[in-house]
């Protein structure tokens, strides 16, 4: 549910909620920690600190050739949530997923360099559609759902 509200805010405004990340990271900890529902304790650490220091060190790499970011600071901390639950061995499958299907809308919608889509969006609409609804019809509903969602946004 965390994931959900988070893409449908980073769809509308383009920015992700830190609360709600971090209380993603302490979910994520309590329950790999506590009780290694999703991955064993070292690896939610490990998928903690992999997921936020990747995207960290990318966007640093992009600051120094560009003199401006290119990531957002709540995209650090929103797969580093996603890390704490799944554990470091699901940071790169998760980023593929999310980069390969906003590659898939931007070719969709052939859509001009300066409109963009966020890869939090993209990282709660994967989660929830694998995890949650794991439905192709209930996939292709999502991916309809978004595609009417920026369509509207456009025209506004």
């Amino acid at each position: 549910m965390i994931l959900y509200v988070q893409a449908l805010m980073d769809f509308k405004t383009l920015l992700l909620s830190q609360p709600l990340s971090f209380l993603l990271i302490l979910i994520g900890l309590v329950v790999n920690l506590g009780f290694e529902i999703f991955a064993v304790p070292l690896d939610a650490l490990l998928g903690l600190l992999f997921g936020y220091g990747l995207l960290f060190s990318i966007n640093m790499l992009y600051k120094m050739l560009r003199s401006q970011d290119g990531i957002g600071s709540g995209d650090f901390l929103l797969l580093s949530g996603i890390g704490s639950i799944l554990g470091a061995s699901a940071i790169g499958p998760i980023l593929l997923l999310g980069l390969k299907s906003n590659n898939l809308y931007i070719y969709d919608q052939q859509r001009s360099k300066d409109q963009r889509i966020t890869p939090g969006i993209w990282l709660g609409v994967w989660w929830n559609n694998i995890f949650i609804n794991a439905d192709d019809t209930k996939i292709e509903k999502g991916m309809n759902f978004l595609k009417k969602a920026w369509s509207n946004r456009q025209a506004d």
